[in-house]
């Protein structure tokens, strides 16, 4: 079992983002989750912590997997835990959730709780369930938006106050009910590993293909996929709106065409019924 360093976590980042957004260590810049609705108006959703508190929440994080993967502590309720808690930090400017998701796996496997070589595919069952994964996350993030103080600073907010508190003592236990007894893996297990398989080779072709004429962060273009997708096919007026009002028709209508044909076989597999029980 390999270790969970900070120097694994910059290559597992690099390895899932534009060579562009490459970060070397954890960040040094604030983030934030939310939307930019015009010039000086922003919708905030969450804000992570302050750059100079992210390296010791995170030495946190990493001797909280390592003490768990040696205890007797429940394998579902350190996994959400520590994913959770490492997607609340936020310890990169991109690249954050599919590390989330990384962990989620690195955990359940390594705790035992998943066969040594099997996947369970529970980015299947997240992206089956939006609405319950966006429930789960915001158990923590609207109580923490409640407390937490912060002032622009141009493009970017300044954090205020003591906020690492709140995510030294977290309390996972909606994360854990949401990772085990009502959706993810669950879900995961039930839609099966070849939707799984399907659904991640039409995103890369996808992301491949587009990639070729449109320059977006890789965030970005993941929703714009999946945005797509969704429909199936389609991008919506509404969603382009709010997301991608900048793309003209013609691309457009080309990111629609690549999902579109990308997608086919997922979209054959999805529409077979289940398997029945011998």
């Amino acid at each position: 079992m390999k270790a969970i360093t900070e120097d694994l976590l910059v290559d597992i980042q690099n390895l899932v983002v534009d060579k562009r957004w490459w970060e070397a260590t954890y960040r040094h810049r604030q983030n934030w989750v939310g939307e930019v609705l015009g010039e000086h108006r922003r919708r905030v959703a969450f804000i992570p912590p302050a750059p100079g508190d992210v390296e010791g929440l995170m030495q946190g994080v990493l001797q909280y997997i390592s003490r768990s993967l040696k205890g007797t502590s429940n394998v579902v309720a350190s996994t959400a835990a520590a994913a959770f808690g490492f997607v609340y930090i936020h310890p990169f400017m991109d690249g954050n959730g599919r590390i989330h998701r990384f962990l989620i796996r690195y955990m359940l496997e390594n705790g035992g709780f998943t066969p040594r070589n099997m996947i369970i595919p529970v980015s299947a069952g997240m992206l089956a369930d939006l609405e319950g994964y966006e429930d789960a996350l915001g158990v923590f993030s609207r109580a923490l938006m409640q407390e937490a103080k912060y002032t622009w600073a141009g493009d970017e907010p300044e954090v205020k106050g003591n906020i690492p508190r709140f995510y030294r003592y977290l309390d996972a236990t909606s994360q854990t009910e949401y990772l085990y007894l009502y959706s993810a893996i669950e879900r995961a297990v039930s839609t099966g590993l070849a939707q799984e398989i399907e659904y991640l080779i039409a995103t890369d072709k996808a992301r491949q293909e587009i990639g070729r004429f449109l320059d977006l962060p890789s965030k970005e273009l993941d929703l714009l996929i999946r945005l797509v997708a969704d429909q199936p096919g389609r991008l919506s007026q509404a969603k382009r709106q709010n997301h991608f009002a900048e793309l003209t028709d013609e691309e457009v209508g080309k990111v629609e065409a690549i999902v579109h044909e990308s997608f086919r076989a997922y979209e054959k597999l999805k529409g077979q019924p289940p398997p029945q029980a011998a």
